[in-house]
């Protein structure tokens, strides 16, 4: 989503993650607002602020059982700056409104699932990615994985 803003309003420089947000009270003092943010725009100018957008879906996971006693669960990063990740899972019977969540705080790519999961079950799991806009959408289900060992 796109605006244009007067610059009497506002400044703002939007370089990858960083922002500079100038509040033109001191329009009557170029020099103090040249200082707070150099690449500020003049008074006659007008500014194009992009809003943050929700990040798109991780990759489809893929899943590996180790010596039968954890699930280790990869996906692909979707972008830069993701603040966690939110792991659904259950099996291929459990109701879509009844998935069990875990979340991932930061920009990892997996998660090893140990005590959470019940032995003998299969499992299939979907992950989203979130940022300061929101939650994306969840990725498609990873393939079902059996476990033997679990809580």
């Amino acid at each position: 989503m796109h605006r244009t803003v007067p610059v009497r309003q506002l400044s703002f420089l939007y370089p990858l993650s960083r922002i500079c947000l100038v509040l033109f009270a001191c329009m009557s003092d170029t020099e103090v607002c040249n200082d707070l943010c150099p690449n500020s725009a003049t008074e006659e100018q007008s500014v194009l602020i992009q809003a943050p957008q929700r990040p798109s879906k991780p990759g489809r996971p893929v899943t590996k059982c180790y010596r039968g006693i954890y699930v280790m669960v990869k996906w692909t990063l979707p972008e830069d700056d993701i603040t966690r990740y939110v792991i659904k899972y259950g099996d291929e019977d459990t109701n879509v409104n009844k998935y069990a969540t875990v979340t991932v705080t930061g920009n990892k790519t997996d998660f090893q699932f140990t005590d959470q999961l019940e032995q003998w079950r299969s499992y299939r799991f979907a992950i989203a990615a979130e940022n300061t806009a929101g939650q994306g959408e969840f990725s498609e289900f990873s393939d079902c994985i059996f476990t033997q060992h679990g809580k």
